[in-house]
């Protein structure tokens, strides 16, 4: 981003920084400033705003801070929305199973929808003990109504010596409570699922979709660990993944494999892209797109992460259809906007903060990274451009989530580029491969197959990445970083990539070279 030689920021990306600041602040303020403190600040800077219309300055100043206010005012009113009154003992209440259990050793986890007249509505984060003398909870299926009897608690964290924020993030997926359940206090009703939100019997629907294809997964899969990698990569169930899989993917820099995101939702964009062909910047081929896009977040479960992957691909489309630039500081700013506007504690969401510093990371760093090769390098061969691009990626998405990754899980991959360099090609044939199973599931011997070759190259890539794994400083642990210092970080990041834009300009000036291309403009 460039005026006169000046950095500058975009009117969306302002938008974003004032709103996240109130959100931020309403967050801090928590319990101190109430709803209707926020809504009285917001109508009376904003009739200020109007009334100063001659003062452009000033009216300026005045839209920004009623646009943090406007942050503060939903955020205090999420939190309202969240903080619902507990009965102090055990109570017995009927719910709805609103996610796939997940199976431990003693315990299974799921979500509960509670319905009733006293707490109608209620998302409550449970945990079932497993009892030997009582059915076991493994028989609970999403879309089950349950009777059960348990102590509802508020959101807590109960994760010692850790930066992770567990409470922040049961209230950022709309938790208001949690509980433990044993296995002796529960049984299965029938519910009337009219009272809870269409929204959430959609979610049902598209989790029980997804259940009945990662058993058509399993009834073809031989290999276990393969059949889970793929069934977490291209259906984002992660129940089957064990613990010590994703330790590796976690050391060697591939957890973000695991997690379907925008990596996924990127490459399956990439496919539809690439088979459209030249009718692709078309509106009926980007409408085409977007349905492609959002029929798969469907069937994955409509999970939060995807979603918000599938919000920012649907922005990605809009704006190519506008033909203006894709891929800008503008456009991450909009989609950011968007989604907090939805939920505003997304902000405290690690996986939230992680999408968009990859991705503005990714803005801001991928062209000076990609152009530090000399461009008759670049241009040697396609291959080597294409790796040199994913190299260039990678380096860029990590500058921007290394520092939050030290600091929530105190660890740090060192192999991360060659961990992409095999993975992502794996992961890219792993999904186009998918594709065309959901295609052709009608046909049971070739669907069989591609399950089997799906698998195959799961196990391929787990093995590789166990090798990896096993490298002498393939991954530092064990490291502690404060919240002053992720900041500290960041700035040390900022500042080094301002001197190098300023010593690239000083050579080029010195040697009289063209200014045609500056890798440091961010476009907008």
């Amino acid at each position: 981003m460039r005026t006169n030689g000046a950095i500058q920021l975009y009117p969306m990306l302002r938008i974003a920084i004032f709103f996240i600041l109130g959100i931020v602040i309403a967050n801090a303020l928590k319990g101190i400033l109430p709803t209707c403190v926020w809504l009285l600040t917001a109508i009376i800077v904003l009739i200020l705003a109007v009334f100063n219309h001659r003062r452009a300055i000033l009216q300026t100043i005045l839209i920004f801070l009623a646009i943090m206010a406007t942050g503060g005012l939903l955020t205090a009113m999420k939190y309202d929305q969240l903080d619902c009154p507990l009965p102090q003992k055990t109570v017995k209440y009927e719910a709805v199973v609103i996610s796939q259990p997940e199976i431990r050793e003693n315990i299974v986890r799921c979500d509960l929808r509670i319905i009733g007249p006293a707490m109608d509505g209620l998302k409550v984060k449970a945990t079932f003990l497993r009892d030997s003398s009582h059915d076991y909870p493994k028989t609970l299926q999403v879309g089950d109504g349950i009777t059960a009897r348990s102590r509802l608690k508020k959101p807590q964290n109960f994760i010692p010596k850790s930066h992770f924020n567990y409470m922040a993030w049961l209230l950022a997926h709309g938790f208001s409570a949690q509980t433990i359940v044993s296995g002796k206090n529960w049984q299965q009703e029938k519910v009337d699922y009219s009272k809870i939100s269409r929204l959430e019997r959609v979610k049902i629907a598209a989790l029980r979709l997804r259940k009945k294809m990662v058993d058509k997964l399993n009834r073809a899969s031989v290999n276990a660990t393969g059949h889970a990698i793929v069934a977490a990569v291209i259906l984002g169930d992660r129940s089957h993944i064990s613990q010590e899989t994703s330790i590796r993917f976690a050391a060697t820099g591939a957890s973000h494999i695991l997690a379907l995101s925008g990596l996924h939702l990127g490459i399956l964009f990439a496919f539809i892209y690439l088979f459209l062909g030249r009718f692709r910047n078309r509106w009926y081929t980007q409408l085409l797109m977007f349905f492609t896009i959002w029929s798969y977040v469907f069937l994955v479960g409509m999970s939060t992460s995807v979603m918000r992957a599938a919000i920012m691909f649907s922005i990605y489309a809009l704006v190519n259809l506008l033909r203006r630039e894709p891929l800008s500081a503008n456009t991450l700013a909009l989609a950011a906007v968007a989604m907090l506007v939805a939920n505003p504690l997304s902000l405290f969401d690690v996986s939230f903060q992680m999408s968009f510093l990859s991705m503005g990371s990714i803005v801001v760093f991928y062209r000076p990274i990609f152009h530090c090769m000399p461009s008759k390098w670049i241009h040697l061969s396609k291959p080597f451009k294409w790796l040199w691009s994913l190299v260039s990626v990678s380096v860029a998405a990590q500058l921007g989530v290394a520092p939050i990754i030290l600091y929530y899980f105190g660890s740090f991959s060192c192999i991360f580029i060659l961990t992409n360099l095999v993975a992502v090609p794996l992961i890219t044939a792993i999904i186009y491969l998918a594709v065309i199973w959901m295609l052709l599931l009608w046909q049971p011997f070739v669907s069989d197959l591609l399950v089997g070759i799906l698998t195959t190259f799961a196990h391929w890539l787990n093995t590789i990445l166990g090798i990896m794994e096993r490298w002498k400083f393939s991954n530092i642990g064990d490291i502690d970083v404060s919240a002053m210092q992720v900041v500290l970080i960041y700035m040390l990041i900022a500042c080094t990539s301002i001197l190098a834009r300023y010593l690239i300009r000083m050579f080029r000036s010195h040697h009289g070279a063209k200014e045609e291309f500056d890798p440091f403009i961010i476009k907008n």
